[in-house]
């Protein structure tokens, strides 16, 4: 199975090329952090403080778009955090909805290309 997908793989490359598809070097494929920052209008060192305090990108996502809908300061947003409201809770005390969040973070995780990890706990014995 191994090779085959490896067989499909080179054949797919010398197709899309022959007919005149284009791809990018890895170095010019822009990374997440910058994908995040143009996509939210966003300098770096927001994204790097949030990377800093140990949330994922999406996470990130999340806590951008409550950023961006209620005109918060990021600072006050994780201050609420860290004082333990999740950021559902957090969505409703700025005046939004949390299911309008969820579907803004879902669409712009589509757009962007990030996604959650499976829940990995270890099951109960």
């Amino acid at each position: 199975m191994k090779r085959f997908s490896s067989l499909f793989a080179v054949a797919w490359m010398v197709f899309a090329i022959s007919h005149g598809e284009v791809f990018p070097a890895p170095s010019q494929v822009p990374s997440r952090e910058q994908r995040i920052c143009t996509y939210f209008k966003r300098s770096e060192s927001d994204v790097r403080l949030l990377r800093d305090n140990g949330f994922g990108y999406a996470e990130i996502v999340k806590i951008l778009i409550i950023a961006n809908e209620s005109k918060k300061p990021l600072p006050d947003l994780l201050s609420m955090n860290q004082k333990g409201l999740g950021w559902g809770t957090i969505a409703q005390n700025v005046g939004l909805k949390p299911t309008a969040i969820k579907r803004k973070v879902d669409a712009a995780r589509l757009k962007l290309n990030i996604h959650t990890r499976p829940n990995r706990a270890v099951p109960e014995k």
